[in-house]
């Protein structure tokens, strides 16, 4: 995913929150900063933290992904987000 910040102030608080397409089953991403969910976004953490039922939760569960930027996004900034993904 593409981001820019085509205003005049920074962006502060910024955060992409992307529901994950039920065709495609999560593999990994190469940033460090994203957190999934496993329960349709309603909370979020690092995979190997979370559970379904009695059991880790494992790639096959994620069904969205959150990257949430610590720092301002000054204007006209812009940047990529990624992960990866399998078609299942």
């Amino acid at each position: 995913h593409d981001y820019v910040n085509n205003g005049a102030q920074p962006a502060t608080g910024f955060l992409i929150n992307n529901p994950l397409s039920k065709q495609i089953l999560y593999v990994g991403s190469p940033d460090a900063n994203i957190v999934v969910s496993v329960d349709g976004g309603k909370t979020f953490g690092k995979l190997a933290t979370l559970k379904v039922g009695d059991r880790a939760a494992t790639n096959a569960d994620v069904t969205n992904l959150r990257w949430t930027f610590a720092r301002p996004i000054a204007p006209g900034e812009s940047g990529k987000v990624s992960f990866r993904g399998v078609l299942k």
